[in-house]
């Protein structure tokens, strides 16, 4: 499928340094531009403002260490983000197995950002959406 649109993908609960580090692979991988929420309430401000191609979660939010599982959990008991590609960020695959097990992709760590299976399974996604 050939895509003529910037995909937008909503990266949630990353430090500065992971978020341009995600970014710079997403914009390798894929036409699309990277909006950051570090808080439900910056999460809630751009859903209300903007439909997501993909969003990624990090494992703890790094602001204010809430689970991103639980965030998962949430997002996707909510009729608005069902089919709304989602992936965990993380190294842990008991956590990766929890976020498909709640309706995520399997996503990927911040130590496999440059793999070629990352790579795709962010086309992956981005192709769903």
């Amino acid at each position: 499928m050939i895509r003529d649109k910037v995909q937008k993908v909503l990266s949630i609960g990353q430090c500065s340094a992971d978020n341009a580090a995600i970014t710079r692979m997403l914009k390798r991988v894929a036409d699309c531009n990277v909006d950051y929420a570090d808080s439900f309430d910056e999460i809630a401000n751009h859903a209300i403002h903007r439909r997501y191609d993909l969003i990624l979660i990090n494992r703890i939010l790094d602001s204010s260490g809430a689970s991103g599982i639980e965030l998962i959990s949430m997002l996707k008991s909510n009729p608005v983000y069902l089919d709304t590609p989602t992936m965990l960020i993380s190294n842990f695959p008991d956590a990766q197995d929890a976020a498909e097990e709640l309706g995520a992709m399997r996503g990927f760590g911040k130590s496999e950002l440059n793999e070629e299976q990352t790579a795709s399974r962010i086309r992956q996604a981005l192709t769903q959406a």
